[in-house]
């Protein structure tokens, strides 16, 4: 059977390493780690896997340490994990078995970042996904073979797929997931990350002026510190290098009419909020996010009737828009519809709502005053 590296970069991470390595431990014949200045047990727990350790000073270069790892793999396959993923057991037998396809170089494995909404289970199957509400997925190649020209590209959200290619390997899909568990650590405001991404995304627009990517990638940063303005300036560079290249296949192409929209909305610039945000169902028609953000647009503008069938498609989609049950009940509660407020507010109880308890005193007053009963207004809550 053709042999595998694991290749990683490490730093401080000494909370989830174990659980990385022991879940690929049994299909791997080489654990070759860069570790970036850890200050806990990091190293230990990596050499207590016998692996290669490698010291490198941190050059706000994610593409350089990478390399660094594939570059000290002496195996024929390179398997690539962050210290926070991990494979399911089930999946171990299908790794190896691509390892053995002569045609191919490399797999895209889809990466699932899942997150926690409270009282929202969306367990698929995997032991993995039983404690998260759902997930979002990046298709990323992480196995590949060991070959000179295969380097990983860019200083931050660095790939490898560009250099298989242009050095005419080939490529293809599997859906077997990597699970990534961002919660393992702090997921607060990490000021210093957040500089250190700033500097990196800024770097990576001087080195490739035409890609949308680090613009978006930006963007986000700017939205996460409220400077809405600079975000709306960086999404419509991105969209605007994104149309003049004419690559739907990028992942930001789903989200960036949505994160846009969003943007102008901040800036209660309602109708060019709208126009984005009317593409971004379009492009991306399960995206329950833009549609709460539509519902927003129509709400602000006293639109009541389009309003509300945006946020009820963003319930259809996604018992995670738990805002939207917030502005559909107001919605109702303005126009004297004390029935379906109390109906909205109960199926958000039922969700367990962070407001619940503020919102089952509305309900019961509602009762009390006989202006409602127990009953579901016409239309389904997907529950995922």
């Amino acid at each position: 059977m053709p042999t595998i590296s694991l290749c990683m970069i490490t730093k401080n991470e000494e909370a989830c390493l174990a659980s990385c390595i022991n879940s690929v431990k049994d299909i791997i014949d080489e654990i070759v780690i860069v570790d970036t200045g850890s200050t806990d047990k990091t190293i230990d727990i990596a050499k207590g896997f016998n692996a290669k350790v490698i010291s490198h000073k941190w050059n706000n270069d994610f593409s350089e340490a990478r390399n660094i790892s594939i570059r000290n793999a002496t195996k024929e396959w390179i398997l690539v994990l962050d210290a926070d993923e991990t494979i399911a057991k089930n999946d171990m037998e299908k790794i190896k078995k691509l390892t053995e396809n002569e045609n191919l170089d490399g797999y895209k494995l889809t990466q699932r970042n899942y997150f926690k909404a409270e009282g929202i289970k969306a367990n698929d199957g995997y032991e993995e996904s039983k404690n998260y509400s759902g997930w979002v997925t990046s298709e990323l190649v992480r196995l590949f073979r060991n070959k000179d020209k295969f380097l990983f590209e860019n200083v931050i959200h660095e790939l490898i797929s560009g250099s298989i290619l242009k050095a005419g390997g080939k490529i293809a899909r599997t859906g077997i997931p990597i699970h990534h568990f961002r919660d393992i650590k702090d997921a607060g405001f990490d000021e210093e990350k957040t500089r250190n991404y700033f500097i990196m995304e800024e770097k990576q627009i001087e080195l490739t002026p035409n890609n949308p990517k680090p613009y978006y990638e930006l963007g986000r940063l700017c939205m996460q510190k409220k400077d809405y303005k600079k975000a709306s300036e960086l999404f419509e560079k991105s969209l605007e290098l994104l149309k003049a290249i004419k690559d739907k296949d990028l992942l930001i192409y789903n989200y960036i009419y949505s994160d846009l929209g969003d943007a102008y909305l901040r800036q209660k610039e309602y109708d060019a909020a709208k126009k984005m945000l009317e593409k971004a169902v379009l492009v991306n028609p399960k995206d329950y996010t833009a549609y709460f953000y539509l519902g927003l647009a129509y709400d602000e503008q006293l639109d009541f009737d389009n309003a509300l069938l945006n946020y009820k498609k963003s319930i259809e989609l996604s018992p995670m828009a738990l805002n939207a049950y917030n502005n559909l009940a107001e919605i109702y509660l303005k126009r004297k519809e004390y029935g379906n407020v109390h109906s909205i507010l109960r199926k958000a109880i039922r969700l367990n709502h962070p407001k619940k308890e503020q919102m089952l005193k509305i309900t019961n007053a509602l009762k009390a005053k006989g202006l409602a009963e127990d009953g579901d207004i016409g239309y389904s809550v997907s529950m995922g």
